[in-house]
């Protein structure tokens, strides 16, 4: 349901195909102004709806490419820049949904960056109220592959401090 979606922060297809109406492209003036396109909606937060979201955000993706590869400027593809010390964000509507990076630098260096994907909103999604009430394990499959997990994206990273040996998992 709409309300269950929301209480677990679904976002991308999932969270449309369950009633949310949010695409992160809609708020931001780049793409808004920019570019014209719908973004595809449902309600029945089923696996036939998030299957079909999915089919109607390729059609509505092929109109998109269409319209930036018309408008994209001539010039160089890549470019040396240099990266002043400070934080900065970055946003994005990604397949599965809204991708934000935080990077803070120190110059040329990263010192902290935090990365949040979808795929970490849509699992926790699945697990609490999309799995619930399966009847079967077919239907349980179906279920968890129309969520279209990543799991490289929901993994974690390690550090570890090389004169202490100390290790901490950062989540």
């Amino acid at each position: 349901s709409q309300e269950e979606a929301e209480k677990a922060r679904a976002v991308g297809p999932i969270g449309r195909a369950s009633g949310i109406r949010y695409d992160f492209r809609e708020d931001h003036p780049t793409y808004r102004d920019h570019l014209d396109f719908r973004t595809i909606w449902r309600d029945d937060g089923d696996n036939f709806a998030r299957v079909m979201n999915r089919f109607d955000e390729i059609r509505v993706s092929i109109d998109l490419i269409k319209q930036v590869i018309d408008d994209m400027p001539g010039g160089p593809v890549r470019t040396k820049v240099d990266v002043k010390a400070g934080y900065g964000e970055w946003r994005n509507e990604a397949p599965r949904g809204e991708v934000a990076y935080m990077i803070e630098t120190n110059g040329n260096l990263i010192k902290n960056i935090s990365i949040r994907t979808p795929s970490i909103m849509n699992i926790d999604a699945c697990a609490k109220y999309m799995l619930r009430d399966v009847a079967t394990v077919a239907d349980a499959v179906a279920t968890y592959a129309s969520a279209d997990p990543c799991i490289a994206c929901a993994e974690r990273v390690m550090v570890v401090d090389e004169e202490s040996g100390e290790r901490e998992i950062l989540l």
